[in-house]
């Protein structure tokens, strides 16, 4: 490790209080993934992994130094991205800027971040995290469970929207649609996986990545072509605006089901936990406009 890459370490050190590992070597990371992938064949390469408690002793016995608090979940980011290993610092770094941010001036629940590590297989190196693994129901399933009532739905959207709600804005503004969007400082990856409800009904943001952090400037400070799959304008656009947040997350909760019913049942009821929640300005607005006029700007930046 060079210089440069040591203060870069240092840094990331020093912004909170995880503990973030360079690049020594962790025996039988590499065998993770063939005993309990959460989805996929058992011998899947699926990102995240759940260990700990019942995981295979042996093979946690020969993970030294890491602290294993129980059930956890193993995430890697950055498979068969050509990763090298300063661009593996940089982006570890920048999640924990990230993490930092959305814990400390946002009112998210996160899982508890125990590890950052990188680790290099082959030419390419990768990101881990460890984390502890909330227990709960992803929000797609909540909105396709039977078993919830329409009024216990509609609190679980109020929940969420509240949190989006409590992003800080900055003075930047972007023109979706006719409205002007404020820009927020901490971006979300807004998804109905990326939202777990608790068995104790707390909602949860338990995905991260990317980083998506705007400076001063209103420019995201982590936009690595790697990892990204949206160019800056979108997302800026559906990450860094409550309403293009919104927007996409009732989008993608609606793609999640089979039938028109259900379809305008997630709408109807998304729409009302946005009535009781945002208040009324551009944000809502953009919402509106585009649900009465079916997604046109989504659309376009799906298009």
């Amino acid at each position: 490790m060079d210089d440069a890459d040591e203060m870069r370490l240092n840094r990331a050190m020093n912004v909170d209080d995880y503990r973030m590992s360079g690049f020594r070597h962790i025996p039988a990371v590499a065998t993770l993934g063939d005993f309990l992938p959460l989805s996929g064949e058992s011998s899947s390469r699926h990102a995240d992994i759940l260990i700990g408690e019942i995981a295979c002793p042996q093979v946690l016995s020969l993970i030294e130094d890491v602290p294993w608090p129980g059930r956890s979940l193993l995430k890697r980011v950055g498979l068969g991205r050509g990763l090298d290993r300063h661009e593996c610092v940089d982006i570890a770094t920048g999640f924990i800027r990230y993490h930092s941010a959305l814990r400390d001036s946002t009112d998210w629940l996160l899982p508890e971040l125990v590890e950052v590590m990188t680790h290099q297989e082959k030419s390419e190196w990768h990101v881990w995290i460890l984390e502890n693994y909330i227990r709960g129901s992803a929000l797609n399933d909540v909105t396709a469970s039977p078993r919830r009532s329409s009024d216990d739905r509609v609190k679980v959207y109020r929940r969420v929207l509240g949190r989006l709600l409590s992003h800080p804005k900055l003075n930047q503004t972007i023109k979706l649609g006719d409205c002007e969007l404020s820009l927020m400082s901490v971006g979300i990856d807004l998804k109905p996986s990326n939202v777990v409800v608790a068995d104790d009904a707390c909602v949860f943001l338990v995905d991260q990545f990317p980083p998506l952090l705007l400076d001063g400037q209103g420019i995201p400070r982590y936009h690595w072509k790697k990892l990204h799959s949206f160019n800056e304008g979108k997302l800026l656009g559906l990450c860094f605006t409550q309403g293009g947040a919104a927007v996409r997350l009732l989008r993608l909760l609606q793609l999640q089901v089979a039938s028109t019913g259900q379809r305008h049942r997630i709408q109807d009821e998304f729409m009302r936990a946005l009535a009781e929640t945002f208040p009324m300005g551009a944000d809502r607005r953009f919402v509106e406009a585009e649900v009465h006029n079916d997604f046109p700007v989504l659309d376009h930046f799906y298009a």
